[in-house]
């Protein structure tokens, strides 16, 4: 074994085997790679300073916000007369679905549960079935059922007039923000990603109940039940899309509605200027019912309640930023990785595809003298100042033409000027 390692190293100089590999500066007189490097620093510099740093917000630390919502309804000051209401059976206009009485229910009746987290159900339709129990039959009895007395059907008339309170707040405890919508500015858009035109809507449908507002600063968003029906592209008196409820409409089987309330501070270099956006989606093939039980004759009468209707459930998203010098950092260093990338390429390049890549190793690559021998004063290295162009020589470009492959056998350059053995 120690014949194999005093071998290895009397056949190799361990200047050689421990050679110290290092970057050379050359300037490489080419106007053609020269051009190309820095077209690529530039678009370099423009994708660090101006997209990543500036339009991107690279130096923003982001976080996705949360918050509550709190939803309250209120029925219509001035409904529409039931016989004006296609829908109603009191009223004598064609209809294309089932049509059932009509009554003017208020916000206590239209909303169930009475508070729910993030979610509320409008009630379109409901169904009530009264039952009785006989009193001589016990309820531990399992042979014993309810017994029906009655039921009947009616819609909820002119639900669309209702209007919703939509009261949120949101909070970014990393970012340092916190707010409620009533100090924010916001707005709504439709489907098409136009903003919803309240006031049109409004003087429209003659609607007079509350101060209806949406994303004014100081008053809180008070929207008709229509107006966001319309931004989710939804008409109750279309036909459902549900398997479950075939052949009928929406104000009869029900329709899920989801609420993204969007919070941004990033659409704009101001960071304390934060603003909402509610947009809305049905989700499809998807009706909505709940049913309630309300005893009337405790523990031997009752009614059932089944309420088929318009399920709002809302999302908070969004993105919230805050200057962070840490973030600006990172973006600086990832950027200005990308300055190897060019230069790789162009390398690259020049070493391995231009016509003149023989010439370019030349000046790429150099071999230094055996430093054991200089530290032992058995060489001496004269180095020119590379400025001096009697350093080198050149064959004239007409010898090159025609035959790249003899670039490095024509170009001379003496050893003899680095080294004085």
């Amino acid at each position: 074994m120690w014949d194999a390692w005093n071998r290895f190293w009397t056949a190799h100089d361990p200047d050689d085997v421990f050679a110290y590999k290092t970057v050379k500066v050359v300037l490489i007189r080419d106007r053609r790679l020269g051009l190309l490097h820095y077209t690529f620093l530039t678009g370099i510099f423009l994708y660090i300073f101006v997209f990543a740093i500036l339009l991107g917000r690279g130096y923003v630390l982001r976080e996705d916000p949360v918050g509550s919502v709190r939803l309250q309804v209120l029925q219509a000051s001035n409904p529409v007369p039931l016989h004006d209401l296609p829908y109603c059976t009191q009223s004598a206009h064609s209809y294309i679905f089932t049509k059932h009485a009509c009554r003017y229910d208020d916000q206590l009746d239209v909303v169930f549960p009475a508070t729910e987290r993030e979610s509320i159900l409008l009630s379109t339709r409901l169904k009530v079935q009264e039952e009785t129990w006989d009193p001589m039959c016990p309820h531990a009895d399992p042979e014993c059922h309810w017994s029906t007395i009655s039921n009947s059907s009616y819609f909820v008339a002119d639900i669309e007039r209702f209007t919703v309170k939509i009261d949120h707040t949101m909070s970014a405890p990393l970012v340092g923000r916190q707010a409620n919508a009533v100090t924010l500015e916001g707005r709504m858009l439709d489907r098409d990603g136009h903003e919803v035109d309240l006031e049109g809507y409004v003087k429209t449908h003659n609607i007079t109940t509350g101060n209806i507002a949406i994303g004014e600063t100081g008053k809180p968003d008070i929207v008709p039940v229509g107006l966001l029906l319309e931004a989710a592209n939804v008409d109750l008196d279309d036909l459902t899309d549900s398997p479950i409820s075939e052949g009928e409409s929406f104000r009869n089987a029900g329709v899920v509605i989801l609420i993204f309330i969007d919070y941004s501070n990033l659409h704009t270099f101001d960071l304390n200027r934060i603003r909402y956006t509610y947009t809305l989606r049905r989700v499809t093939k998807t009706e909505f019912k709940s049913e309630e039980v309300l005893y009337t004759d405790w523990p031997d009468g009752r009614v059932l309640r089944d309420r088929h209707g318009i399920r709002f459930i809302l999302v908070q998203t969004g993105t919230i930023g805050a200057f962070n010098f840490q973030t600006l950092l990172i973006q600086f260093v990832s950027g200005f990785g990308l300055l190897a990338v060019a230069t790789l390429f162009v390398d690259t390049l020049a070493l391995m595809i231009m016509p003149q890549k023989e010439i370019y190793q030349k000046y790429k690559f150099q071999r230094t003298v055996d430093f054991s021998d200089v530290r032992d004063g058995l060489v001496t290295v004269d180095l020119p100042d590379g400025n001096d162009e009697s350093d080198r020589h050149f064959v004239s470009l007409e010898e090159h033409v025609g035959d790249s492959s003899s670039y490095s056998q024509q170009w001379v350059r003496s050893e003899q000027q680095y080294t004085n053995k």
